[in-house]
C-alpha cells in the first residue's frame, strides 16, 4: 500500500515540475538565443512607456512655446483701462425767438436723415426779412436722439438747444493714455476692447483728440485721449455712448521722442 501511495505522489508531481520549467523558460533574458524568433512579452510595456514619455515631452514643448508667444505678444501690447465709447453730439438750436408748436420725437428714437423732429414758429429769423414763420426742424443725418429739450407750446430764444443726437455709425473709443505710451503707437496700430455683453470689438488708431494736462505728484506725466475707430460699425448695434471698457492697443518696439499720432483725430 505504501508503494502504491508513493508512486501516485510522484506521478502527481510531474505536471508541477513541467510548469516550473515553463516559468523558468519565460524568465530567460530577451537577449537569449531562444527569444530571437519569439515575441517578448515585456516589449509592449516598454514601447508604451517610451510613447508616453514622448507625449509628455511634446506637451511640455507646446506649453513652453505658447507661453513664450504670449509673453512676446504681451510686450507689443499695452493694456488700457477706462476707455469710453463715445460720439460727437449733434445739437439743433432755435434760429430765433419764437415758440415750439410740435415735437415729434423722444429720447432714444432712431431717426432718418431729413425726418421732421419739431415744428417751430419764429417771430423773425435773423437775415431773412420775408422768411416763413413756421419752420420744420429736421435731422441732418441718420441718428439716435439723446435729448429733447423742446416742449410744445413753450417759447424759445434764439440759440436755445432744442434737440441733441448722435450718429451710431460714428461711434469711437476714447482711451486715456500718457504721452510716453502714445509715443510707441501710430496709425497702423490696432486696438481690441472687451465690451460687456457684446464681446471683443476691434478698432484702428485714428489719432489724439485732446491733451488734458499733467498727472502725478509733480505733473511729470502728460495725458491725452487716444481715439480708436471700430473696424466694423455693425458690431456696435445696440451700443450707446458712455460704455466704459478695458482692452489692449498695439505698440511698436522702436522708441520715439515725440508721439507719432499726437494730432487731431480728424487730421
Amino acid at each position: 500500500m505504501a508503494t502504491t501511495s508513493t508512486r501516485r505522489s510522484e506521478t502527481a508531481s510531474i505536471p508541477q515540475t513541467n510548469a516550473r520549467a515553463e516559468r523558468a523558460e519565460l524568465a530567460i533574458s530577451a537577449e537569449s538565443e531562444k527569444w530571437k524568433d519569439r515575441p517578448h512579452h515585456k516589449a509592449r510595456p516598454r514601447v508604451r512607456s517610451v510613447l508616453m514619455l514622448l507625449g509628455i515631452l511634446a506637451l511640455c514643448a507646446l506649453v513652453a512655446v505658447t507661453q513664450i508667444q504670449r509673453r512676446w505678444e504681451g510686450r507689443n501690447r499695452l493694456e488700457v483701462k477706462q476707455a469710453v465709447l463715445t460720439a460727437d453730439p449733434i445739437v439743433l438750436e432755435a434760429t430765433g425767438n419764437g415758440r415750439v408748436l410740435d415735437v415729434t420725437v423722444a429720447k432714444g428714437d432712431r431717426v432718418a436723415a431729413g425726418q421732421t423732429l419739431a415744428l417751430v414758429e419764429y417771430e423773425s429769423i435773423p437775415g431773412q426779412a420775408d422768411s416763413a414763420k413756421q419752420v420744420e426742424m429736421v435731422a441732418p443725418a441718420e441718428a439716435i436722439i439723446t435729448e429733447v429739450l423742446a416742449v410744445a407750446g413753450v417759447a424759445v430764444l434764439g440759440g436755445t438747444d432744442l434737440v441733441s443726437m448722435y450718429e451710431p455709425t460714428k461711434l469711437y473709443f476714447e482711451v486715456p493714455m500718457t504721452y510716453d505710451d502714445i509715443a510707441r503707437i501710430d496709425r497702423t496700430s490696432k486696438a481690441r476692447f472687451d465690451v460687456p455683453g457684446f464681446g471683443e470689438v476691434e478698432a484702428s488708431v485714428s489719432g489724439v483728440e485732446a491733451d488734458f494736462g499733467q498727472a502725478g505728484e509733480e505733473g511729470e506725466e502728460r495725458l491725452a485721449n487716444l481715439v480708436a475707430l471700430p473696424t466694423d460699425v455693425g458690431q456696435l448695434t445696440g451700443m450707446a455712448p458712455g460704455i466704459i471698457v478695458d482692452g489692449t492697443v498695439e505698440r511698436h518696439a522702436d522708441d520715439a521722442t515725440e508721439p507719432k499720432v499726437l494730432q487731431s483725430a480728424n487730421g
